[in-house]
């Protein structure tokens, strides 16, 4: 076949009418190797390597204007992009060079109009022995190997193919939470960021749960890339989100698990009149005791040494003892123990006759004999008392004496009202500090100051408040208490300087 020959500029182009010509679009694939402009014309010269191939100017693509294609994403809206593979048309685009050389010497115009350029360079026929993946994979299935061949190594050709033989799985962005898809051939993985488990990330292990079973046994703090467990006094974690006890009487554990939750059941079909406590089934209750009272107050344990009341308690007598292991407040009981008081600690911000702060530590000469009917109530942390305990989920349990008979000491289940129906409830009496419970029509009301609120959480008590009747208060409306939560900061100061 004999060749063509084109004048261009004051060299001489060759091309052959069957060879394949340029495909345009294969230069929006090439890697951007580098570029140099501007020409006279207004046009810039670009180099693209050959895809797969090293990084050299072997191929020579000429940008020029009229035609409007950008693969920079530059705000350039005229570049015309030709890619040149063959020999002949290598040699075409030289000969093109080579013409603005002399141009810019010559001070001529090298830049073909678009019907002469494509007259020169024009789109060949596509070659039915040429192996490119346009024609392998695009007008007819292809096989594996084919796509190997094209791509020559498998990491680009396994992208390729999950895509190609059963369509993008990940084209619903099924993933969550900023994760990666990954698409394979039936189906897709997708790649968490830290911090995120689950098929489809959905789940964030950053953030603590509430489900049942699940999460930590006690308290909870958010992380970066988990959250993280911890205990009350007396426990310790275990497998990163349990609890197992650390010492022999741990805080808030009581005797009979199963005893405790058929009597709990029992006090909400029975109408909440009450029942009486059993031994073991109230281990942190304490009773103040005088010479001139065999009881007066409720107290409740939060180690050996120390006991929470109410202040107004604390401040009623000048002498007094405290009494624990007891369930009569008259009669002494075989193990009870009673013990001197060293020293009291009023809280700093409590006035007489107002209603908030009223809490008082009382510091005990000697230290209280841990057993199964004797043990402290476990102390929470503030989000977790306000947020869980508090919630109204959860029902509340009240123990002490009644001021009326002085007698048995009783427990009776209750529920929280949020601080809004307090308020409500008590205009002008009620804080943050503050808490109320519901009204309950056969509930005891008469519970002696100092009592203790606890809510049990996975198996364990915890206290929540501390009932201070404020003097007027209507006790048929519901239990006024302090919450502990907004006092932890003074509670955990006592507990830890002894």
């Amino acid at each position: 076949m004999k060749n063509k020959t084109t004048p261009c500029g004051t060299f001489k182009c060759t091309t052959n009418s069957k060879q394949r010509k340029a495909d345009v679009w294969d230069v929006t694939r090439a890697r951007y190797f580098g570029r140099t402009g501007p020409n006279p014309s207004g046009g810039f010269l670009v180099f693209f390597p050959e895809p797969g191939g090293e990084r050299s100017r072997s191929l020579i693509d000429f940008v020029s204007p009229r035609l409007h294609i950008n693969p920079w994403g530059t705000d350039t809206s005229d570049i015309w992009v030709v890619a040149m593979r063959s020999s002949t048309t290598y040699a075409a685009v030289l000969c093109l060079l080579a013409g603005a050389v002399t141009a810019i010497q010559t001070h001529q115009t090298v830049f073909l109009e678009k019907q002469q350029a494509t007259s020169l360079i024009s789109r060949q026929k596509r070659n039915a022995g040429a192996s490119t993946l346009e024609q392998a994979c695009m007008e007819r299935v292809c096989t594996y190997e084919e796509a190997r061949k094209y791509f020559q190594d498998s990491y680009r050709t396994d992208i390729f193919w999950s895509v190609y033989i059963d369509g993008d799985q990940c084209a619903e962005n099924p993933c969550k939470n900023g994760a990666m898809c990954s698409d394979s051939v039936g189906g897709y993985d997708c790649v968490c960021k830290s911090g995120f488990t689950g098929v489809h990330c959905e789940k964030d292990e950053t953030l603590c749960t509430l489900e049942k079973d699940k999460g930590c046994s006690q308290f909870c703090k958010p992380g970066y890339t988990s959250y993280e467990c911890s205990c009350a006094r007396g426990w310790r974690v275990k497998d990163k989100v349990k609890c197992e006890a650390a010492v022999r009487h741990p805080c808030g554990q009581v005797n009979s698990l199963s005893q405790w939750k058929d009597r709990q059941s029992r006090l909400s079909t029975s109408n909440f009149d009450g029942i009486h406590c059993t031994p073991s089934e109230c281990p942190w209750q304490a009773l103040l005791k005088s010479s001139e009272s065999d009881g007066f107050c409720s107290g409740v344990i939060l180690k050996e040494d120390l006991v929470l009341t109410s202040a107004q308690c604390a401040n009623k007598y000048t002498s007094f003892k405290v009494a624990v292991g007891k369930r009569s407040s008259s009669n002494f009981e075989d193990g009870e123990q009673t013990l001197y008081v060293k020293l009291i600690h009023v809280h700093p911000r409590y006035v007489r006759d107002r209603p908030e702060n009223d809490l008082a530590v009382i510091e005990l000469r000697d230290r209280i004999t841990f057993k199964p009917d004797v043990v402290a109530a476990c102390l929470p942390e503030k989000d977790f008392a306000e947020s869980i305990l508090m919630s109204g989920d959860l029902p509340a349990v009240v123990t002490g004496w009644k001021e009326s008979t002085q007698d048995r000491l009783t427990i009776n289940q209750l529920v929280y009202n949020k601080l809004p129906q307090c308020m409500e409830t008590y205009p002008n009496l009620m804080t943050n500090k503050m808490g109320c419970t519901a009204a309950r029509a056969n509930a005891d009301c008469a519970m002696s100051s100092g009592s203790p609120l606890l809510t049990m959480y996975r198996d364990v008590l915890f206290l929540t408040g501390v009932v201070s009747q404020p003097e007027g208060a209507d006790c048929t409306k519901g239990y006024i208490f302090q919450k502990v939560s907004r006092h932890l900061s003074w509670l955990q100061t006592l507990m830890g300087s002894r």
